[in-house]
């Protein structure tokens, strides 16, 4: 999956800028037809202009470092995870457009993997790959986001800003509880033979959730000793929150 990022045709001017330091990069997880949920994610929640300015955290205060008080800006940047085309009619209606997109907005990363729902955890895992070997691999955090969830960014910037939240190994969300779908006609199905327990671990629900970047790099580093089971795939569900939630317990 590396060196996946949507490669962006037109010509780029080589810049010498200093590697920003992110506070939060976001992937939203996004079908390949659904231009008009991004165009609306841009428009709305994603559109970052005021933490752009000069605006600042108030209660993000540092005296013991300091000797006074500083306030620290929030940077963001939203991506959207696109995968690959399903068949030739995929390809012919939406390639172009997703390139055109791309020279316009430059926030698309194309993932190896066909755009289907049980892809869903392969094309999250390749675009944390994307992020730990690229510009934004100093981000402090990384959120995953379904491309029909809308955020209020604003006290999500507030709280992660303050200087007692965790940076260290934290996973954040909703945390749900619940048993293992059992019904083999079901999207969402688990076998047994994959999962014999009667109830999944707590699991951040997956339509938002948070990660701490060593979070992310834990999962990037051992993906290829996570996703392997001699198990078939059909038989593993579709879950890819139940899945990051889990691997997130073998810290």
């Amino acid at each position: 999956c590396r060196n996946s990022r949507f490669q962006d045709r037109s010509e780029s001017p080589v810049t010498t800028q200093a590697v920003p330091k992110w506070t939060l990069v976001f992937l939203v997880m996004s079908a390949r037809p659904h231009f008009v949920q991004r165009r609306l994610i841009r428009e709305t929640w994603a559109n970052t202009t005021a933490f752009k300015t000069d605006r600042r955290m108030p209660n993000a205060t540092f005296p013991e470092r300091t000797g006074g008080t500083t306030l620290s800006v929030p940077t963001v940047k939203v991506l959207f995870v696109v995968g690959m085309p399903r068949d030739s009619v995929d390809d012919g209606l939406h390639s172009q457009r997703l390139q055109r997109e791309q020279v316009a907005h430059h926030d698309l990363v194309l993932v190896p993997v066909a755009d289907v729902y049980s892809n869903l955890i392969y094309k999250l895992v390749c675009a944390l790959d994307d992020i730990s070997s690229s510009e934004y691999n100093s981000t402090s955090f990384v959120m995953k986001v379904d491309d029909d969830t809308y955020l209020d960014l604003p006290p999500l910037l507030f709280d992660l800003v303050h200087p007692r939240h965790p940076r260290k190994l934290h996973l954040q969300g909703q945390i749900w509880k619940s048993p293992p779908i059992r019904n083999s006609s079901h999207k969402n199905w688990v076998s047994e033979a994959y999962y014999p327990m009667d109830s999944h671990l707590p699991y951040a629900h997956g339509a938002h959730y948070l990660l701490s970047k060593d979070v992310v790099d834990f999962i990037v580093r051992n993906e290829r000793y996570l996703n392997p089971s001699i198990i078939p795939h059909e038989h593993r569900g579709n879950l890819e929150d139940v899945r990051i939630s889990t691997w997130a317990f073998a810290i």
